[in-house]
């Protein structure tokens, strides 16, 4: 900034003139050196500053290169302070140094000056030697000794290398043994044909043409390798259950010896016998105790458990197992929940069960409250609650219009009420509107008193009417009506039915609360007119009419069609049928299905193309090569399917072909004994294309730029794995599965998986382990 003043001329003009001018600032020029004097062990830099850039100047710093790193510029010290203009510099013995100096200023860095001369050090011993010494055994028999590098700087003079010491810590007159390491690179030195799990005593030192550092080496005490744990822990037993996820436990400990190596604990396993070993969940407990409360079990299940000692590499052998019941707990969340308005006074709500029911569902909980900016109401819960596990909707009435109300809902066992599940959802304005037309499905259920749609309390079913979304999935249906999934929803509903010709129509009460209406008293083997009223406020509308049919459950679906004509070619075919009498109820699609060389003598029928509308009778199927094709067809009205037709008199055979695909799933693992375990899944027969079919199993070292694929034909379909015995689990591995026939490979190629290291061991490596050792025996 650059300020100025002049005076007037004029004796009138008194006013002085001011004149700003504001300049930028900018980084430091490029210090420069004036002096450097080498030393046989340091150095002196002297320099001077070539401009501050209309910043004052904070600090500056000094980096070297070395004849090692030529083309690389490390900081020797930062943040020299800006009235320090000279610095004495250690330097390491037997290098070519170079030096630089770099400014700095609130705005940055300068350029770096001009490269000094080269200081040139003497050579000496080193000063120091490797540090991060460690030993431990990757193997039962070995000891693996492993340090960090020195690098060349380090050095001091040529002829550097490492002398690698061991000797036994457990006897007292045990004596050295050395290896010595010309290469400053590596860092490790594997001594093989050692006990498992002994101590040694290690250290690594470093020397070069004038002998050894001047620093003694730090010993450290390492182990040789573990092996797995001889003994399973005894006396195992249940000590008590404290709730459906938590039980107490007690056994014999293992002695120390039979463990074979660090001992770290014991590991309490456990899964169900529903879902096996597949499932299983551990944890770990401390190696000084023998009674420990484990909390992962699965309540309301029989649970099986076990306990096994492990050291730092392996799990023991299991104690026997226990296997006991879990008590009910309260379940988790319901798997969804969700909701639409019902007019502008009520709310339809849809969830699904909790994925972890924990106990028997009796029912669910529902709760709702007024959210108000960020605030939430009262909580008012639904009356009367939701009971009966296969519930799961549920109509919700007495709410205003135009408001926000939060959801809530709770599964319920005999436990008490699961973790929460909510959901946000605003009501709409009344509206002066009728409400959008609701639809209905229906299926007759007898009663046993000679009248139809009496409710069977034997059957715990009842003919019904019901609204909302369709239910789950059942041996028989009950006749169901929704509303329609439209902007105006109806709030409620009730239902009208008369005989087929009348013209009086009969009325059930309006339901507000449930959403299932049981229409009793009528007539068995009659035809009734029914219709759905949808309700709100002040407004109705009426649905369509459908006919209902109050005869047997049998009279009701379609006959089975007649398949009239197949058109067999290479790879698909053509399948025209005609139906036989939809039974009074219209036939609303049909269902194909086919049976082949492979699965029919199990009488394995499945479905090659289903919901083919009702207007169709006739469809093009693809097939699979090498096969031969039967078909039938089943029609379906509201009731349910029919019977399935004759199965087509003409059976399709199609010629052979290459695989169109390779096995799912693959995966590569390791095992506790290096063993690389490869697995798929495997190929049905209808997938093969051809005879002779195969699997080729591929793996290759990811480490080994030119590595090749080894290979492995597996020609049983069935088999699901190859075990690879012998491998290094700390080197990645790729794996490949193709499959093959009489006639090639597969005309897609396989995806390569990558296998990755591994140093641990867990359960799963054990029993596979096991599992092939017996499979070689055996």
């Amino acid at each position: 900034m650059y300020f100025s003043r002049s005076n007037s001329f004029y004796a009138s003009d008194t006013t002085d003139r001011v004149l700003f001018s504001i300049l930028p600032v900018d980084l430091p020029g490029p210090p420069r050196l004036v002096h450097v004097k080498c030393h046989s062990r340091d150095v002196l830099l002297e320099w001077q500053p070539t401009g501050d850039g209309r910043a004052p100047i904070l600090s500056y710093s000094i980096q070297y290169n070395t004849s090692f790193s030529p083309n690389i510029w490390e900081d020797s010290f930062k943040n020299v302070p800006a009235s320090d203009t000279k610095f004495t510099l250690p330097m390491s013995p037997w290098v070519n140094y170079s030096f630089r100096v770099v400014a700095r200023n609130k705005v940055g860095f300068s350029l770096p000056s001009e490269v000094s001369e080269t200081c040139t050090t003497h050579e000496d011993v080193p000063y120091n030697n490797p540090d991060h010494v460690t030993g431990r055994g990757e193997r039962p028999d070995n000891l693996v000794i492993t340090w960090t590098p020195m690098p060349p700087i380090e050095h001091n003079a040529p002829g550097f290398h490492y002398k690698v010491l061991w000797k036994r810590d457990d006897k007292p007159r045990a004596t050295w043994n050395s290896h010595l390491i010309d290469d400053w690179r590596q860092n490790r030195h594997v001594v093989s044909n050692q006990p498992t799990f002994k101590p040694y005593r290690i250290k690594v030192e470093a020397y070069n043409r004038l002998g050894q550092a001047n620093t003694l080496a730090t010993e450290f005490i390492g182990y040789s390798g573990e092996d797995v744990p001889l003994a399973a822990p005894k006396e195992f037993r249940l000590v008590e259950i404290r709730d459906g996820r938590t039980a107490v436990f007690s056994w014999s400990p293992v002695s120390q010896e039979s463990v074979r190596g660090h001992f770290r604990g014991y590991k309490i396993q456990t899964w169900t016998t529903d879902e096996g070993k597949d499932e299983l969940k551990e944890i770990e407990v401390s190696a000084n105790v023998s009674t420990a409360m484990a909390s992962l079990f699965r309540p309301f299940s029989r649970n099986v458990v076990q306990v096994l000692a492990y050291n730092g590499m392996y799990n023991g052998p299991p104690s026997d197992t226990l296997d006991f019941l879990t008590p009910e707990a309260v379940p988790g969340p319901v798997a969804s929940f969700d909701g639409r308005p019902l007019g502008s006074r009520a709310a339809y709500l849809s969830w699904k069960p909790p994925l972890e029911p924990n106990g028997l569902i009796k029912g669910y909980r529902i709760y709702y409250e007024e959210v108000r900016g960020g605030m939430v109401g009262p909580k008012t819960e639904r009356r009367p609650p939701v009971t009966g596990p296969q519930r799961l909707h549920a109509k919700l009435t007495g709410l205003k219009p135009r408001t926000k109300y939060r959801f809530t809902i709770r599964a319920e066992t005999y436990a008490g009420q699961g973790s929460p599940y909510f959901f946000e959802l605003e009501t709409p304005d009344e509206s002066e509107n009728l409400p959008d037309v609701a639809d209905f499905t229906w299926t007759y259920l007898p009663g046993d008193d000679g009248r139809a749609g009496v409710r069977d309390t034997n059957l715990q079913q009842f003919a019904s009417i019901e609204m909302g979304y369709p239910r789950p999935e059942s041996n028989l249906r009950p006749v169901t009506w929704l509303p329609a999934m439209t902007k105006h929803l109806g709030r409620d509903f009730y239902v009208q039915y008369r005989h087929k010709g009348e013209n009086t129509w009969q009325n059930t009460e309006v339901e507000e609360y449930e959403d299932t209406i049981v229409l009793e008293g009528l007539d068995k083997n009659d035809f009734y007119e029914v219709r759905i009223v949808v309700v709100d406020g002040k407004y109705q509308k009426y649905s369509q009419i459908e006919e209902v049919w109050t005869g047997t459950l049998g009279k009701y679906v379609p006959s089975p069609p007649e398949i009239v004509h197949v058109e067999c070619e290479a790879s698909s075919a053509l399948l025209k049928w005609t139906p036989r009498g939809d039974n009074q109820a219209s036939i609303i699609s049909y269902s194909v299905q086919y049976s082949t060389s492979f699965n029919s003598t199990r009488g394995s029928w499945q479905d090659v193309a289903a919901n083919i509308p009702a207007s169709d009778t006739s469809v093009r199927m693809a097939l699979s090569p090498w096969a031969n094709y039967t078909f039938r067809v089943l029609a379906s009205n509201k009731v349910g399917p029919s019977a399935p037709s004759e199965p087509s008199a003409t059976t399709c055979a199609t010629p052979e072909n290459v695989p169109f695909k390779n096995p799912d799933s693959v995966t590569g693992r390791w095992n506790i004994y290096g063993d690389l375990i490869i697995s798929w899944m495997s190929m049905a027969p209808i997938d093969h294309n051809a005879p002779g079919f195969f699997y080729r199993v591929s793996w290759k070292r990811n480490d080994l730029p030119n590595a090749t694929w080894s290979s492995h034909d597996v020609k049983d379909w069935t088999q699901e794995r190859l075990v690879l015995q012998g491998q290094s689990r700390s080197t990645p591995y790729s794996v490949r599965v193709e499959a093959h026939n009489s006639l090639g490979q597969a005309n897609v190629l396989p995806r390569e998986i990558g296998v990755p290291t591994s140093n641990k061991t867990n359960i799963a490596g054990m029993m596979d382990a096991v599992l092939s050792y017996f499979q070689s025996v055996f």
